[in-house]
């Protein structure tokens, strides 16, 4: 993934993955970024998504530094996720 980048990446893009109950099962690495600062010294992110995780997409992505393991998600992000799975699951149900 960081060869798209003239720097080494410095941190990567995490996406949370849930269960058909809209539980949270793990964090999915989806990116890397690369962080700077330019020559007045305005920081610069440069981030490159290359997959999506399949499934309730709720377009969360958590930056980490590359190494470190990102935390579950939100409490809304968790809440939204089992409120498709219902919607979802009463959808297939007729």
């Amino acid at each position: 993934m960081s060869e798209q980048f003239e720097k080494p990446a410095t941190h990567a893009l995490w996406s949370p993955s849930f269960d058909q109950r809209g539980n949270f099962r793990e964090q999915i690495k989806v990116g890397e970024a690369v962080f700077e600062k330019d020559s007045n010294g305005n920081a610069i992110a440069r981030l490159l998504r290359v997959m999506t995780v399949v499934g309730y997409e709720s377009d969360y992505i958590y930056l980490a530094p590359i190494g470190v393991q990102p935390p579950p998600p939100c409490s809304d992000i968790l809440a939204d996720a089992k409120a498709w799975a219902a919607w979802r699951n009463r959808k297939a149900c007729g």
